[in-house]
């Protein structure tokens, strides 16, 4: 089964380029979100094997989804 990498950026432009990078180096499936309590909402039916993401975003920092999804 592959991993499932969950990026999570408030900014569109930084997840298009980093899920291409990403896609360009693994062959796992890539998911993103712009908006962190959506992510949120997506890991609490489908997990994660990695998650990268912003730590400043607006409504809940990067810090707090961290907390969040422990």
């Amino acid at each position: 089964m592959p991993h499932t990498l969950l990026l999570v950026d408030d900014s569109v432009t930084n997840l298009v380029v980093l899920k291409h990078l990403a896609k360009g180096q693994c062959s796992q499936p890539v998911i993103t979100f712009s908006e962190p309590q959506r992510a949120l909402e997506h890991l609490c039916g489908q997990p994660a094997d990695i998650v990268i993401l912003d730590c400043e975003m607006p409504g809940m920092s990067g810090i707090e989804l961290v907390a969040n999804i422990r």
